[in-house]
């Protein structure tokens, strides 16, 4: 996947370059998670941080997550399952800024975590 590169955007919160994109896609796959051997424990998860605010995050086996961080910086109220927050779920789960290039959503990811908290395949985890 292609991506804009950020280092060198901001220096004390002033923007440097005249374009930056709208927002950031930030995603962690990784498969050592699926055979037991991952360097951290975390499930697969993907996001999405846009300059307006917002905050969405996905996790394997999880229900989704969206922060409006202007209001709440320390993401203590999560606002997914709230209907009233629809419109903004369906844009940022459409996925990156286009300058990310050419993006295929990975909205499935074969993994899922046993109760012991043991990693194995499965038939597909949707991250929707």
């Amino acid at each position: 996947m292609g991506g804009f590169d950020y280092s060198g955007c901001y220096v004390d919160d002033r923007p440097l370059l005249d374009i930056v994109p709208d927002s950031a896609y930030l995603q962690l796959v990784d498969p050592g998670f699926e055979y037991g051997f991952a360097s951290d424990r975390e499930r697969p998860w993907r996001g999405i941080i846009t300059d307006d605010g917002w905050k969405y995050a996905v996790f394997a086996g999880v229900p989704w997550f969206l922060y409006n961080l202007n209001e709440d910086p320390f993401e203590t109220a999560k606002l997914g399952p709230d209907r009233r927050f629809n419109s903004e779920w369906i844009r940022l789960q459409a996925g990156p800024h286009p300058s990310y290039g050419r993006y295929i959503r990975p909205v499935r990811i074969p993994l899922q975590l046993s109760k012991r908290g043991e990693a194995r395949a499965m038939s597909e985890v949707n991250l929707a």
